[in-house]
C-alpha cells in the first residue's frame, strides 16, 4: 500500500495529535493502512520519535494513543505471515 495514498489520513491524524485531542475525538486513520508498514513507520517518525521530534506532547498524552493504537493496528492485520 502507497503511503501517499493515506498521507491525507496521516496528516490529519498527526495535527488532530498535536493538538492534544482527547482520543475518542480523533479521527483514526483506516484499519488498511494502518497494517502498512510504510504507514507504522511514518506514525513511529513523526508521531512518537523523540530525537525527531522538537515538541512531543507530553509522555502521558502519547502513552494513551499508543495504546489505542496497538490494538488497532492488530485488529487490521489480515494473515500476521504477509501483513507486517
Amino acid at each position: 500500500m502507497a503511503l501517499s495514498e493515506s498521507s491525507e489520513q496521516l496528516e490529519r491524524f498527526r495535527g488532530q495529535y498535536f493538538q492534544l485531542l482527547e482520543l475518542e475525538l480523533l479521527d483514526w486513520p483506516q484499519a488498511r493502512f494502518l497494517k502498512s508498514a510504510d504507514v507504522q513507520e511514518w506514525m513511529y517518525r513523526n508521531l512518537f520519535d523523540r530525537d525527531a521530534l522538537q515538541y512531543p506532547p507530553p509522555e502521558r498524552y502519547q502513552l494513551r494513543v499508543l495504546k489505542q493504537l496497538v490494538p488497532r493496528i492488530e485488529q487490521a492485520i489480515d494473515d500476521p505471515d504477509e501483513d507486517v
